[in-house]
């Protein structure tokens, strides 16, 4: 959809299947991938969108209160009608600068850059938020 910048505001329901990542515990550690199958409530999911790059990261709880979370990688599955509430920012630009590389095991997504947009239709409300957020 040709989105710029966003961010996930809300996201719940039931899923069947998902591919995580999970957070590293200590430098030098591979970041371990987690295949969920089963049922499972989304419980959260936050994140920020762009035309470049996305990063969502996930909550899925167990029928056993046991709860699981991380990077969503592919072949999330929903269950049952999913309610997600995503909020476009006006007049901002998501970006991924690439970590150097002796941070790219601990950090392979890189650093967010918010910045002004140079699109036309860009509000000046939304560039004086990113200016601030700088």
């Amino acid at each position: 959809n040709n989105i710029k910048s966003a961010f996930v505001v809300s996201c719940i329901g039931s899923v069947r299947s998902a591919t995580i990542r999970v957070a590293i515990t200590k430098q030098g550690s591979e970041k371990p991938i987690r295949h969920l199958r089963g049922h499972f409530v989304l419980a959260n999911v936050q994140g920020t969108l762009s035309s470049s790059y996305s990063r969502i990261c996930g909550q899925f709880g167990t029928l056993a209160g046991e709860v699981f979370g991380g990077q969503l990688l592919e072949d999330v599955i929903v269950e049952s009608p999913c309610e997600c509430v995503v909020c476009e920012l006006s007049g901002i630009d998501f970006d991924r600068t690439p970590p150097p590389p002796e941070r790219r095991l601990t950090n392979p997504e890189g650093t967010l850059q918010v910045s002004p947009s140079a699109r036309p239709d860009a509000a000046a409300t939304g560039a004086a938020a990113a200016a601030a957020a700088a």
